[in-house]
């Protein structure tokens, strides 16, 4: 058997990668790479909040941040993450002069999916979780959280007490944050791995709200029959957030099993089977006001002999199961997706659900590699995809950060946020050099059609 892999998601903004690009009504050269040297953006303090509800204010302004991992050197297109690095919201948007670096060492993972950070301890301003991996760590693998607070996060990371486990330890895929109790406080799940045997991990819960020596008020955990690959939650609902799990898998599209999370323990969860995919996410798509489920074939495919193929109904698919989720989820709505790239080491296509028209629903942002960002909407009971062109966004040709066909330089989907806190969601396109993906150099901020600020991280020589 192989060893265990980093997770896509794990990447870092691997995780950052699907994307978005020119809509209908855009200006000609809105493909085109924009300037060839690297902008600089003198850096400023985080502005100081007093504290939000809102689970992606670091600073606690009550404008969501936008967190990511990347690596400091910009002669280097292939290295991992060895930093996070915030950008702050405000009345105009993310503000790339207003930002913090810090420096975590080894391999840095941040959460792939369901929020990036949560308020842990409570206290009005949002936490950054992460994990580390290297020969430096400990066992190989840590977990850790960066306190948020009225100028940004502090710069010391302070590793989150773990349950001890006989024959468990410590293992990828990166936390997800989720109130996997209902009580109100946020959780992060993660996975304890055996010692003896890669095909029985544990879900492990730690429950808020965390001390700030890294303490959970509680842990409880439910072993899981399998090699976990990665975990997605979703929004908090009246018994808790929802848990997907990504099965492991040889490179065919992730198994997958849904937990009903609620009061109690893990092991009172219900459980559901919904169809296989390595995309997934949760989000309100057919209007109903309750969050549904979207699982979607992210083009990653086994090359070994007589795996290659994905069942019909996983197969460039994605597929919604509406909310409110239950045991017995039913047959998914599903819609056929554009392309037939496939790959065997990543995956071809990311998925982000956004709201970009305040109107409290949300559309299913598709990104492919090479090609830009497609949106499935919901109408008329169905999926559809819209018929309009894929939204792109390239990296320059030449100068630093140049380089590569334009199906290379062509910009990644790394989610949506709304970080002027206007009510709609803004998209965020990122490129990275080399084929590595592991660190965004240059981001385009779109409402889908126009771009609203551009800025290249790469220049942030803090």
């Amino acid at each position: 058997m192989a060893p265990r892999p980093l997770a896509l998601p794990l990447l870092l903004c691997a995780l950052l990668a699907t994307a978005c690009g020119n809509g209908p009504d855009a200006p000609p050269d809105a493909g085109a790479g924009g300037p060839e040297g690297v902008r600089e953006h003198p850096a400023s303090p985080a502005p100081a909040g007093t504290g939000s509800r809102e689970a992606r204010d670091v600073n606690g302004d009550g404008y969501p941040d936008l967190v990511f991992a990347a690596h400091r050197s910009t002669d280097d297109a292939t290295g991992e993450a060895d930093h996070v690095v915030v950008v702050y919201g405000s009345a105009r948007g993310l503000d790339p002069s207003a930002r913090t670096l810090l420096e975590t060492g080894p391999t840095v993972a941040l959460p792939s999916s369901g929020g990036v950070t949560a308020d842990l301890d409570g206290d009005g301003f949002a936490d950054i979780p992460f994990a580390l991996r290297g020969d430096a760590v400990a066992g190989g693998i840590e977990h850790a959280v960066y306190w948020g607070g009225p100028d940004g996060p502090g710069t010391d990371a302070v590793p989150l007490a773990l349950p001890r486990e006989e024959g468990r330890s410590a293992t990828w895929p990166p936390a997800a944050a989720g109130d996997f109790d209902g009580d109100g406080a946020a959780d992060l799940a993660l996975v304890l791995g055996s010692q003896a045997s890669v095909s029985d991990d544990a879900v492990t819960v730690l429950y808020g709200p965390f001390a700030r020596d890294g303490a959970a008020a509680r842990t409880a955990s439910r072993p899981f029959p399998s090699w976990i690959d990665s975990l997605v939650a979703g929004p908090p609902g009246p018994d808790g957030s929802p848990l997907l799990v990504h099965h492991s898998s040889d490179g065919e599209q992730h198994r997958n099993t849904l937990f009903l999370t609620g009061p109690g323990d893990p092991a009172g969860w219900a459980q559901a089977d919904p169809v296989g995919g390595s995309m997934a996410a949760f989000g309100d798509v057919d209007g109903d006001g309750t969050a549904d489920l979207v699982v979607g074939d992210d083009g990653n495919r086994n090359n070994e002999p007589g795996y290659e193929t994905e069942a019909p109904e996983v197969h460039h698919r994605l597929n919604l199961y509406p909310g409110p989720l239950a045991a017995g989820l039913g047959e998914p709505v599903a819609v056929d997706l554009p392309g037939e790239e496939t790959a065997s080491t990543w995956g071809t296509r990311v998925l982000a659900l956004c709201d970009t028209d305040g109107d409290g629903v949300r559309e299913a942002a598709v990104g492919r590699r090479g090609h830009g960002v497609d949106t499935v909407r919901w109408a008329d009971g169905a999926l559809e995809v819209v018929d309009a062109p894929p939204l792109v966004r390239r990296g320059p040709e030449d100068g630093p950060l140049g380089g590569g066909s334009a199906q290379e330089r062509t910009a990644v989907l790394s989610g949506c946020a709304d970080h002027d806190a206007d009510g709609s969601d803004e998209l965020l396109l990122s490129y990275s050099r080399g084929n590595a993906g592991a660190s965004p150099d240059r981001w385009w901020v779109t409402d889908g059609t126009e771009d609203l600020l551009g800025f290249d991280s790469a220049g942030f020589g803090d």
